[in-house]
């Protein structure tokens, strides 16, 4: 949602599942209507888009640059659509490596996991000096949210035999939120990695911070045994 809550903002999946293809950015008005074309995105955009929350009125996309090297945040207007460079974070080229991000709600700083991870680096939207945090005791790190007031992260991790849902200060000391066990989860369409990984939860808080929006998903399954068939 845009942060004066008159748009959703979102990234239709290409019908043709060809991951070199093109991304389009969409709004549509909260009230209902067509959608609109904001903008076309690199098709090494991750995470579609990201909002701060009201006063703050940024949007950012990430894009990847034609090496790989980097992550390129650039703001957007959704009725103006791309704007200026805010900020860029060196990656791993390497192309299995994939990475999630999220916006702080001020406006002031990105978060940034490496899949699989267990740490995550901040990246301020000015000339502060970077941040490295390492998660205290957990690995295979699975998404990153920001909390609403901005002193921590939601992040969540699988250990075999489970998956965990985490609150995580910028210090790194963790307090475990949420339980699930079993931690596999099916694959299925183009943009699955890393959704068709392991299933882990996801949350995102409300503005008021009173509430989270937990994503958990389970796969149940049956065997018979058969004999002299």
């Amino acid at each position: 949602m845009s942060p004066d809550g008159t748009w959703i903002l979102y990234t239709p999946l290409p019908s043709d599942s060809n991951l070199s293809s093109q991304l389009e950015l969409m709004r549509v008005p909260i009230k209902g209507g067509p959608p609109q074309l904001v903008l076309t995105a690199a098709a090494a955009t991750y995470d579609g888009v990201r909002c701060a929350k009201a006063p703050a009125t940024l949007c950012l996309i990430a894009e990847r640059t034609i090496d790989r090297k980097q992550l390129i945040f650039t703001t957007v207007d959704p009725l103006k659509g791309r704007r200026e460079e805010l900020g860029r974070s060196d990656i791993d080229p390497d192309a299995a490596s994939t990475y999630l991000w999220d916006f702080s709600p001020d406006g002031t700083r990105v978060a940034i996991l490496k899949y699989a991870e267990g740490r995550i680096h901040i990246l301020p939207l000015s000339r502060n000096v970077s941040q490295e945090i390492v998660v205290k005791g957990w690995s295979n790190l699975q998404s990153v949210d920001w909390a609403w007031d901005g002193k921590g992260l939601f992040v969540s991790s699988v250990t075999e035999p489970r998956s965990v849902l985490l609150n995580v200060d910028l210090k790194g000391q963790v307090h475990l939120l949420w339980e699930q066990k079993g931690s596999i989860a099916a694959s299925g369409g183009p943009f699955d990695q890393p959704l068709g990984g392991p299933s882990a939860p996801t949350a995102l808080p409300s503005p008021d911070g009173r509430h989270l929006a937990l994503y958990c998903w389970s796969l149940d399954a049956n065997i018979w045994m058969m004999e002299n068939f």
